[in-house]
């Protein structure tokens, strides 16, 4: 299409299955959401020994390096930066997604102000037959639910409360 894009790539040389059952599962999940708020999963598939997925080139900053370099957003600009975020989270909620690692790091901020939900590596769709082992703690405790950090499991309401911790920074 001549789209500049971004891949992200992971080598399956190794042949670490888990590495690669979340990588599909990432694409799976981030592929079948369409949202302006939502970063675009363009294309992926396998090139030799490395598995890829070609995504939306979203120009900006993280949410957590915007922080760092501006200090405490302004009332408005936080608002406005949650309100698009939770109309993302709504559209992933809406197809049965969840996000599982919700943090500044994985949200991305343009120059114009949009905001883009990326980063779906952890994510968790209701369609997915295989659970989470018991005692593995996934996703980033800091921001993590409680429910998500006693191993009880994520859902949407678990996307919510990372949201609002995201934006308590």
């Amino acid at each position: 299409t001549g789209d500049v894009v971004a891949l992200k790539i992971i080598d399956n040389g190794d042949d670490d299955e888990s590495r690669q059952v979340r990588f599909e599962r990432e694409v799976r999940a981030a592929g079948r959401l369409v949202h302006p708020n939502i970063c675009r999963v363009v294309s992926f598939g396998r090139a030799q020994s490395q598995l890829f997925m070609a995504m939306e080139l979203v120009e900006g900053l993280t949410l957590q390096k915007t922080i760092k370099l501006r200090g405490t957003l302004p009332v408005p600009v936080a608002l406005e930066a949650l309100r698009q975020l939770l109309r993302a989270l709504s559209c992933a909620h809406a197809a049965g997604v969840a996000h599982r690692d919700l943090k500044p790091a994985n949200v991305m901020v343009t120059p114009d102000g949009t905001v883009k939900l990326l980063d779906f590596g952890i994510a968790k769709s209701q369609e997915d037959a295989t659970v989470t082992a018991t005692g593995l703690l996934i996703g980033t405790p800091a921001f993590m639910a409680p429910e998500q950090i006693l191993g009880k499991g994520a859902d949407s309401r678990s996307d919510l409360f990372s949201a609002g911790v995201t934006f308590l920074v």
